[in-house]
């Protein structure tokens, strides 16, 4: 079926191209879901998908494999990429500084201050919870503008 030929679920909807070509490529993979997988990473989850459909946070290993792909770099020296990455944004906030990437956000380190709280385990039971530093990230304006769908 031709994303042209798709009939919305939703009464009084008209489907986006883009969860049209989500929805072609699904049934197009049904043999090979594999061969287009990097199709389904770069359209988003919509509505009108099927409902078996589940997001999945990309987590580290999923990141290198992406830079790796994207660079044209091996898989290992994206690894390492990454891992250093990671090393030198926690030592520099360990150190009481912040990371900076213009446009895409600040990381840095904050005190959340102690406080009063109370014993799950016997409620009655008051206990001073204390203050404890925190990583922080504050989005930048490209990254904000590209979730509003702005860039």
């Amino acid at each position: 079926m031709h994303p042209d030929q798709w009939v919305p679920q939703a009464v009084g909807q008209e489907p986006s191209y883009t969860s049209q070509r989500v929805l072609f490529y699904l049934q197009a993979a049904s043999d090979n879901l594999q061969a287009i997988s990097s199709h389904l990473y770069t359209s988003p989850i919509l509505r009108y998908t099927c409902e078996r459909i589940e997001y999945h946070p990309m987590n580290k290993a999923e990141l290198a494999a992406r830079l790796a792909d994207r660079l044209n770099l091996s898989k290992k020296v994206a690894e390492d990429f990454v891992a250093a990455f990671e090393e030198l944004v926690t030592a520099e906030l360990v150190a009481g500084g912040e990371v900076t990437i213009a446009g895409f956000g600040t990381f840095s380190a904050r005190v959340r201050q102690g406080r009063m709280g109370v014993n799950p385990q016997n409620p009655t039971e008051k206990i001073q919870i204390p203050s404890v530093t925190v990583p922080k990230f504050k989005a930048g304006k490209a990254l904000k503008d590209a979730l509003k769908g702005k860039a």
